[in-house]
């Protein structure tokens, strides 16, 4: 997104915003139409494209329609759930849990992977992990990659790497910007990284010709 003075603003600083005047809905849905319309398109052209992540902001939680209009929408570009992975914010467990736990379940059912992101940025319990219905943690960048990798760091990242593989979770480590950080992760067990590394945010058609 871009400003008045034509620079770009960071997400962190319209999507508040946006969820305060409750325009991030429309944002989603936006993206959600482009995003799944680029999928089609790829996989129309033969590309093997991977499982896609999409932000689910917490408005549309509360929404009961919510499994029913996802679905229409992947109907109607032709793919199947299980090629999309729905990202739910980790603050969000807290606010109605029932509710949630309730409304996961019925994406899961029909085919959506679910996972929860920013984990570990400040409202983690360990009591309430074992109730989580979802199939992925992503932990939070921010809480231990952008810290020095001294041995505390990796006595923590090692016990949260341990937690989630016990709890059948599969783990996403974001933030990662260094070999050091990936050797580590590698060496916990860790298959999945996210972060600068390997790549910054790019343009669609730049990730196409990253497609085989």
């Amino acid at each position: 997104l871009k400003g008045e003075d034509g620079k770009m603003v960071s997400p962190g600083v319209f999507i508040p915003l946006a969820e305060k005047t409750g325009m991030v809905v429309d944002i989603d849905n936006s993206v959600y139409e482009q995003t799944f319309s680029l999928m089609a398109k790829w996989i129309k052209e033969g590309k093997n494209v991977p499982l896609i992540s999409v932000n689910v902001s917490r408005l549309h939680l509360f929404d009961d329609e919510l499994p029913a209009k996802m679905k229409a929408l992947i109907d109607k570009h032709s793919l199947d759930p299980s090629q999309v992975e729905l990202e739910i914010t980790e603050s969000v467990f807290f606010e109605d849990t029932e509710r949630l736990i309730n409304m996961i379940k019925r994406l899961k059912e029909i085919g959506f992977s679910i996972s929860m992101d920013d984990f570990g940025s400040g409202y983690s319990t360990l009591n309430f992990m074992k109730e989580l219905p979802v199939d992925v943690i992503k932990i939070d960048g921010g809480f231990f990659m952008r810290n020095a990798m001294d041995n505390k760091s990796k006595v923590v990242i090692s016990a949260i790497m341990q937690l989630t593989k016990n709890l059948n979770f599969e783990s996403v480590s974001e933030g990662v910007e260094t070999r050091e950080q990936v050797e580590f992760i590698k060496e916990q067990g860790g298959r999945c990284v996210q972060g600068y590394y390997y790549y910054k945010p790019m343009p669609a058609d730049e990730f196409a010709d990253l497609l085989i």
